[in-house]
């Protein structure tokens, strides 16, 4: 039987449709939106969302963030070739980190003279980097006679590196705190040797409270007039360091004491002093009301840690004009590097925050929140405290 020409002609054209269909190509595909699934269109030769056969909804492709998951199975995990990647803006530290460290605690006592002294210095204190006692009241000293603190081991002589630091900064004053069980009789000859022939003054009693007094005696010859002395134990060092910048920075002389008694060495420099008043550093448990009570004038400043006091020592030191536009860190449960570090804060008028190792306590947070308006630098005394701990406080500044 013959088919009409109409009739023809239709079955041409299911034919072509059948074998469009079989080549997987849908007629009038559904107009499909951006990142729509898989099942909306399937095709063997197009995985994915196939932009040959369906139109998009949204043309071209809205902007997705750096970073963002997959739209499309064909493309990755972020598909440029439909989409534009917007680059997020760049994260601005409004205030950078400043790293003062050597690879010990007698290197990082050079890195910080280079840094407070870059063009030489008048003076050098040498003070033992193996204990504490004797150099807890030296800041006061060195910054009364334009110079650094510089840390020695137990020898005979200087290794190469403070020795060439001693060659740069050419001191002509020279003071060295503690016996020779402290700072050996060697490297006192080895510095009297040195071609310019500095003066070495040896400063030491016969314990740290006569030590302290010693040194107390050798900055009021320097800068006569002493309106205040600084009272701190002197069997342990957080409360010493954490007020060595401001006493260095005012020119009061930091005398130790034990905690329930007055030593009669520092009873007696007290008395030289001629002070009207005095800073207690630290709580009770450090310096008893009883010590207290026979100073002039006294004003306590002590928490219930090392962090609290320092902390409190801060805001009193903002309070007679220093400035956190200059604020560092250093450990706080080791000595070396926040001994080195008072001479340099106090010379940039700037606070010192004793921080764990491992964490910021509260009571530094707040401070750097509450003042990070006014910081410029940030710099981290010596290698002890973790990278996570400097990028707490860090964030806390921007």
């Amino acid at each position: 039987m013959k088919l009409s020409r109409s009739r023809l002609l239709l079955a041409v054209a299911s034919a072509v449709v059948i074998v469009f269909a079989t080549a997987g190509v849908a007629l009038a595909a559904p107009v499909i939106k951006v990142g729509q699934g898989v099942p909306n269109a399937v095709h063997s030769s197009y995985p994915g969302l196939c932009t040959n056969c369906h139109n998009f909804a949204v043309w071209p492709a809205p902007t997705i963030a750096q970073g963002a998951t997959a739209t499309h199975l064909s493309r990755g995990t972020t598909c440029t070739q439909c989409h534009t990647v917007s680059t997020p803006p760049p994260v601005v530290v409004r205030v950078p980190v400043t790293y003062v460290k050597g690879a010990s605690r007698y290197e990082t006592a050079v890195k910080v003279s280079q840094t407070s002294y870059p063009s030489g210095a008048s003076a050098v204190v040498l003070a033992t980097g193996t204990n504490f006692p004797d150099a807890l009241c030296a800041a006061p000293l060195a910054t009364a006679f334009g110079g650094p603190i510089l840390l020695v081991p137990s020898a005979n002589s200087l290794d190469a590196k403070i020795l060439a630091e001693m060659n740069r900064l050419h001191p002509t004053t020279v003071f060295v705190i503690g016996s020779s069980a402290a700072v050996s009789s060697g490297i006192e000859k080895q510095i009297k040797a040195l071609s310019w022939a500095p003066t070495v003054t040896r400063l030491a009693g016969a314990d740290r409270f006569s030590t302290s007094a010693i040194v107390a005696d050798a900055v009021k010859a320097k800068l006569g007039t002493i309106d205040k002395v600084v009272i701190a134990s002197g069997m342990t060092y957080p409360d010493a360091l954490s007020v060595a910048p401001l006493a260095a920075q005012k020119g009061w002389p930091i005398l130790l004491t034990k905690p329930t008694s007055l030593p009669s060495q520092t009873v007696s420099a007290v008395s030289r002093m001629g002070a009207s008043s005095s800073l207690i550093v630290g709580s009770a448990a450090s310096v008893s009301t009883g010590v207290a009570a026979q100073l002039p004038l006294p004003l306590r400043k002590g928490g219930a840690n090392r962090y609290e006091t320092c902390a409190l020592v801060a805001d009193y030191a903002k309070s007679l004009g220093m400035k956190y536009e200059y604020i560092g860190t250093t450990v706080g449960t080791n000595f070396p590097d926040a001994l080195a570090a008072g001479p340099l804060f106090a010379q940039k008028n700037g606070i010192l925050l004793l921080t764990a190792p491992g964490s910021v306590a509260s009571q530094v947070s707040s401070r750097l929140s509450t003042n990070k308006a006014t910081v410029t630098s940030f710099v981290v005394i010596g290698g002890a405290v973790q990278q996570t701990t400097i990028n707490t406080m860090s964030t806390l500044l921007n």
